[in-house]
């Protein structure tokens, strides 16, 4: 896969994370994107914004760890 979608994935993920009825869907691209671009803190934010959303403790604390917080 090329690293270079993942500014499409997170794009995308934050697309469908508006909407409850695709937020599913928003954390399957936004994880896709982290797995990508594990170095890029974008790629995470996103995904910690949507385990919020989603009141995932375990992926939040994932995400935070990797950005450092």
């Amino acid at each position: 896969l090329d690293p270079e979608r993942t500014t499409a994935l997170t794009n995308l993920a934050l697309y469908l994370s508006r909407d409850g009825a695709t937020l599913d869907e928003a954390r399957e691209h936004a994880e896709l994107a982290v797995e990508l671009g594990a170095d890029k803190t974008g790629t995470w934010s996103r995904l910690l914004s949507i385990c919020e959303i989603q009141r995932d403790q375990a992926c939040i604390d994932r995400a935070r760890a990797a950005l450092g917080r």
